[in-house]
């Protein structure tokens, strides 16, 4: 079992001011036609058009940010005449509201930032700072608009900028650039109530020490558990610097670049929330991470005052723990997305797997790959599924990117997020993180096309694309229009639970409601569909309010047919074309919708979600099977004859630490077992 060791939250306090964090030196976002930052990357094959054509393909630029269609690409076409997500049409419509801004913090959790590659100064100002851990910037260098302020440069953002004239604060890393680290460096030895600072040192084992005493190393100034937290945190190795140990490991850097890269600065490219702030958390020694790791790491996100989690790790299991971590984001209206696969499969993994979190899943143009101009030549559509990133019931959007990868996608999803949460401050109450989905998702391209390399489909969501591709401009327009979809979620049953209808005769299903911004009041419904994307839905359960609830109801299962769960009448078959006719063909979907009452028959008038359970019979499962622990059971497995009966035991270790001795000839755990490891410390101060 695993316990978390309660600690209390604390806000941050940055500042509202949408003052870009660097210079807007061509003019971007408020001129241009489209609007354009300086940045190399963002369009060198429009800027070079026509010779660029010859050399550079349209993968060679920031597509998935425009709402026009590329020039060297003339074969191409899209319902929406764009490339991407319309984002260059939110610069042109709302200006630096649509950059995002910096009260709005995108938790990256993955590997560790990396402070000695070469794009280290795409992400040195846009990083976040915990005020808590820190005193005031001095100015005792050369003069600075806030002396003895936490914006100390007077450019409304507080990061590592603000300790450029700061005497305290040096290039300890020597990467040039005054950066987070430094800051690290330059104040983990410090304790607030005293007003003490040492200098921090490392012994040969790399351990830490402060030259004022050891014993600061413990003081915690702002009280959460975790000393010295000053810019994220370090889940593997237990300590206060999240960055890489590994010079060379650029991957984190990358796709926090990709949702927030420092933008119209001349460097490399834009990043998609280019005003909001990163906080880089380390779960691993690269993207792969222990379960419990990474729980902290995205309770600590949430804690720290993330709006938005992105999390490109590979899960080493599933623990009961990681779900009470997903659950306490989801509860405290904060945006997860997570990382799929780079398998083109429908596998239950990571995001796939996690409810509430919206799974990296990409778009591409259907050239990709090809030599630049073949790949001009060839393109004829921006909406191909790429084959680096999953498919399934769990399938929500699918983001325009230029590699395709759950890596790229995953922190593209949350760059959209970010514009979109952000955007969402402008208004009277805040726009909620559950909102801000439910926006995105009523104002997404569906994508439905048959003619894909990966068909569409027919009607508001697909396996393949889900709801669609984004559009950051329709969604600001829907909030700035008020036109926000009220709101639905499903908290049971788990997605992917399997039912034996001759063994289990109803399913309840419960979930959550509200429509804060009607004055009508809303109904809403629960319904069921056979098949992983059905065309008909049956209400099971119904009801109307205006206040905020929980709803339930139950679903029947001899209502349906032995024809479609029964193995000996529908046994398993394997798809023979690209519509995957019997993928998940025992899967039932289900959908809780809340349908506000003046604006019934508008896009943004109803909100859902969905979940998809299977219901299946085989009579050839012994009694017991299968065994439905709640987390994982990916140990190897070993059999012993423990009760002396002359029959093998089964004994394996789950991801909760528990193991397990099960008698096969009955599904039942033996007299005695499981027993348990110790459970994690979570905090320790």
């Amino acid at each position: 079992m695993t316990r978390r060791t309660a600690f209390p939250s604390f806000l941050l306090l940055l500042s509202a001011v949408l003052t870009p964090t660097g210079a807007l030196s061509s003019g971007w976002p408020t001129s241009g036609t489209p609007p354009a930052p300086n940045d190399p990357d963002y369009q060198p094959v429009e800027t070079g058009f026509p010779s660029s054509c010859a050399s550079q393909s349209v993968d060679d630029e920031q597509l998935y940010f425009y709402g026009f269609m590329p020039k060297c690409a003339p074969q191409a076409m899209d319902p929406e005449n764009a490339s991407g997500m319309s984002i260059s049409t939110a610069w042109r419509d709302f200006g630096t509201r649509a950059i995002g801004a910096p009260d709005v913090v995108i938790a990256y959790i993955e590997g560790g930032i990396n402070w000695h590659h070469g794009d280290a100064q795409e992400l040195a100002k846009k990083v976040y700072l915990n005020r808590g851990e820190l005193p005031p910037a001095l100015c005792d260098r050369s003069p600075c608009a806030n002396p003895g302020s936490y914006d100390a440069n007077g450019d409304g953002v507080f990061n590592a900028a603000d300790y450029e004239q700061d005497s305290r604060v040096s290039d300890f890393n020597g990467n040039g650039l005054i950066d987070p680290e430094d800051v690290i460096t330059a104040f983990t030895c410090y304790d607030r109530a005293t007003g003490g600072l040492g200098q921090l040192s490392f012994d040969a084992s790399h351990q830490q020490h402060c030259s004022n005493g050891d014993a600061v190393l413990a003081v915690d100034n702002d009280g959460n558990g975790y000393p010295h937290d000053i810019s994220g945190w370090d889940f593997y190795d237990h300590q206060n610097d999240p960055a890489t140990y590994d010079s060379a490991y650029g991957h984190a850097n990358s796709q926090q670049k990709q949702a927030a890269a420092q933008t119209d600065n001349g460097v490399e490219g834009a990043g998609l929330c280019s005003e909001c702030l990163l906080l880089p958390i380390k779960a691993g020694a690269e993207a792969l991470d222990r379960d419990d790791d990474l729980a902290q790491a995205w309770l600590f996100a949430v804690d720290a005052g993330a709006s938005v989690i992105t999390s490109v790790t590979a899960d080493l299991g599933y623990s009961s723990f990681m779900r009470q971590a997903v659950e306490y984001a989801w509860r405290h209206g904060v945006v997860m997305a997570g990382s799929s696969n780079d398998f083109d499969s429908t596998d239950h993994q990571g995001s796939m797997f996690w409810p509430h979190v919206l799974p990296g899943n990409g778009l591409v143009p259907n050239s990709n790959g090809l030599p630049a101009g073949l790949a001009n030549a060839e393109t004829t559509t921006y909406r191909a599924r790429s084959g680096y990133t999953s498919w399934g019931t769990h399938n929500m959007f699918s983001v325009s990117t230029q590699g395709g990868t759950t890596s790229e996608s995953t922190p593209t999803v949350t760059g959209v997020m970010g514009l979109v949460v952000s955007f969402g401050r402008s208004i009277s109450p805040v726009l909620t993180g559950p909102e801000a989905i439910q926006v995105v998702r009523a104002t997404a391209s569906r994508i439905t096309d048959p003619t894909l390399p990966w068909p569409g489909s027919p009607g508001d969501w697909n396996l393949q694309y889900g709801y669609g591709r984004p559009n950051v401009d329709l969604a600001m327009k829907a909030i700035q229009a008020g036109r926000i979809p009220p709101v639905a979620w499903i908290d049971s049953p788990d997605w992917y639970s399997l039912y034996d209808p001759t063994q289990t005769r109803a399913v309840t299903v419960s979930g959550h409601v509200e429509d804060r911004r009607s004055t009508s009041g809303y109904h809403w419904r629960l319904q069921y569909g056979l098949g992983p994307q059905p065309d008909t839905w049956t209400t099971f359960a119904s009801g109307s309010g205006s206040k905020p609830k929980d709803v339930s109801g139950t679903l029947d299962l001899s209502g349906i047919p032995a024809s479609f769960w029964d193995d000996a009448q529908n046994p398993y078959r394997m798809s023979v074309t690209k519509t995957l006719e019997t993928t998940e063909q025992y899967t039932v979907s289900l959908r809780l919708q809340v349908i506000d009452n003046a604006n019934a028959s508008q896009p943004w008038g109803t909100g859902e979600e969905r979940r998809s359970i299977a219901v299946h019979h085989d009579p050839s499962l012994l009694p017991g099977f299968p065994l439905r622990l709640g987390h994982g059971g990916e140990s190897q497995a070993a059999l012993v004859d423990l009760q002396g009966t002359g029959h093998l035991d089964l004994v394996f270790a789950d991801t909760d630490g528990y193991i397990h001795a099960i008698d096969p000839m009955t599904g039942r755990e033996l007299r005695g077992w499981p027993v348990h490891t110790d459970p994690t410390e979570v905090v320790r101060p």
